[in-house]
């Protein structure tokens, strides 16, 4: 016996397995695979399941009710725009990251982790200085002005909202977003995250962030399907810009 589901028909949720039913969970490209067997679950996920060797897993008691949930990047972002922008002191502008969904299978009565796959393989790249930067994902996708008109089920939707408190010119050729503090909302056609706000401070400032609570405006009905990595507080300071002189100074050594 099997069952399969598709994200872009289907809510994420809880999964109750019966003895010897086969269970594939379908996210864009890859596909997770369980099945109930001996008491044990077999779980499998690649884009060719059937090539992949399952990982077994002996659950307490008679537990066979699983949750497929999406979540973040296990590391910050890092994005570049469609084309580079600027923003006078005291202006602001929102931005939107298209970052692909990481599905996580976990128990639902313990909420453990059993597995995780991303949708998509990101590149690695650094962020920061070479001495207190940090690993970073780069996007395939560039930043957007714009929300994406076609929202995809493989993807997560990030708000940003920028905003320059400084007394100088914030010219935006590169963004890193934190994203291990962001929750993950559905509104029944795609998925978002809660906003987040940078307020560049300028210069060697760090920037000042804060994380709303609940869904953005753009998905004000969405519900809540995959809470963030890290519990935290909603305000912090972080390096989040970059541009491109102050790169090339950083790194070379040279004005």
């Amino acid at each position: 016996m099997s069952r399969k589901t598709d994200t872009a028909n289907s809510s994420w949720g809880k999964v109750v397995l019966s003895p010897g039913e086969t269970f594939e969970f379908h996210c864009g490209p890859v596909t997770v695979s369980v099945r109930s067997e001996h008491g044990e679950l077999l779980l499998a996920s690649g884009e060719d399941v059937s090539e992949a060797e399952p990982t077994r897993w002996a659950l307490p008691g008679r537990e066979r009710e699983l949750v497929f949930a999406p979540a973040l990047p296990n590391l910050p972002v890092l994005v570049e725009p469609e084309s580079p922008f600027h923003l006078l002191p005291g202006a602001s502008a929102r931005v939107y990251l298209a970052i692909p969904v990481t599905v996580v299978t976990k128990a639902e009565v313990s909420g453990a982790v059993l597995h995780e796959i991303p949708s998509s393989v990101l590149s690695q790249t650094w962020f920061g200085e070479l001495e207190s930067g940090e690993l970073c994902y780069r996007l395939p996708t560039a930043l957007s002005r714009e929300p994406f008109s076609e929202p995809q089920p493989d993807r997560i939707t990030a708000p940003v909202q920028i905003r320059n408190d400084s007394t100088e010119t914030l010219p935006v050729t590169r963004l890193c977003l934190r994203v291990s503090h962001l929750a993950v909302y559905c509104d029944g056609e795609g998925l978002w995250t809660s906003e987040t706000e940078v307020r560049f401070q300028g210069g060697s400032k760090a920037s000042r962030i804060s994380i709303a609570t609940g869904p953005p405006k753009e998905a004000s009905g969405a519900v809540l399907v995959g809470p963030a990595r890290e519990a935290g507080p909603v305000g912090k300071v972080g390096r989040s810009f970059r541009s491109l002189r102050k790169w090339t100074k950083d790194l070379l050594d040279v004005d």
